[in-house]
């Protein structure tokens, strides 16, 4: 195994939480998804308000709400209504109501730009409202089992190195999935914390460590197994990154996994 950075396995644990408590099941309760998506510096939500981890802070629509080392979701989701409080009482949130004015502001002409925006940026901010005072720390409710079992009164722990890291596990994650023949885009799942997409019955993705590789992989799934010295896991075949090193050769795993998969 790879030299990690210092507290890598307590780091993962605790933004693996984040992702469940303060993106995932905060957006399930209000778009009923749990999806979420690679961001620069770690990841982030799929609908508005955009709500995302980069590096070790917490931010809400590109403005940061608080650091993530030594706060608990409790806080930080605390953290996260004062910011939508302050923009639903007209400070714009970038991501969602600068970009949804913005949209509104290319259609039609000068004069219904200006109604179209006036109109909409009540409606942002009535929606902006609403997110406050339903925002806390949850993780979804009755979709999946398992999870990282991080408590919302729990104190976090995130080193720098560490977060890293996870995000540029992902971010590769992402540059090889892309490669992928008739892949759509790649979902970072909040049940395993891992960034994935299935093509033809075949699992691909990359995840930052779990309790079965404790450190970043690749992995090809196959739903029906395979055979042969390619698939070295009862899951089907994984390659930690340190082996892999890089984007390119993530995608040319996938596409021996592809080719030896029969697919």
């Amino acid at each position: 195994m790879s030299t990690l950075p210092a507290d890598y396995a307590r780091t993962l644990r605790s933004l693996h939480g984040v992702a469940e408590l303060l993106l995932a099941g905060p957006q399930y309760l209000r778009s009923g998804t749990i999806r979420l998506a690679p961001a620069p510096g770690g990841f982030a939500t799929v609908t508005a308000p955009e709500i995302a981890v980069s590096g070790g802070s917490l931010l809400v629509g590109g403005v940061t709400a608080g650091a993530i080392a030594g706060s608990t979701c409790v806080e930080l989701a605390a953290a996260v209504r004062a910011v939508l409080a302050h923009s639903a009482q007209g400070e714009a949130v970038s991501g969602v109501a600068e970009t949804e004015l913005a949209t509104g502001a290319m259609a039609g002409t000068a004069g219904a730009e200006l109604a179209a925006g006036a109109e909409l940026e009540g409606a942002v901010r009535e929606s902006l409202a609403a997110a406050v005072t339903g925002f806390a720390a949850s993780a979804p409710a009755g979709v999946y089992r398992g999870g990282s079992d991080v408590g919302a009164d729990e104190v976090l722990v995130c080193d720098p190195a560490a977060a890293q890291l996870i995000a540029e596990t992902f971010a590769i994650g992402a540059h090889a999935l892309a490669t992928v023949p008739g892949a759509d885009a790649p979902v970072l799942w909040p049940e395993h914390f891992d960034l994935s997409i299935t093509v033809s019955e075949i699992n691909f993705g990359v995840s930052p460590g779990d309790s079965t590789i404790p450190e970043p992989y690749a992995y090809v799934g196959p739903w029906t197994p395979r055979s042969g010295a390619f698939w070295n896991q009862a899951f089907g075949a994984a390659r930690t990154l340190t082996e892999l090193g890089d984007a390119t050769n993530v995608a040319d795993f996938f596409a021996e996994g592809i080719r030896l998969a029969g697919a």
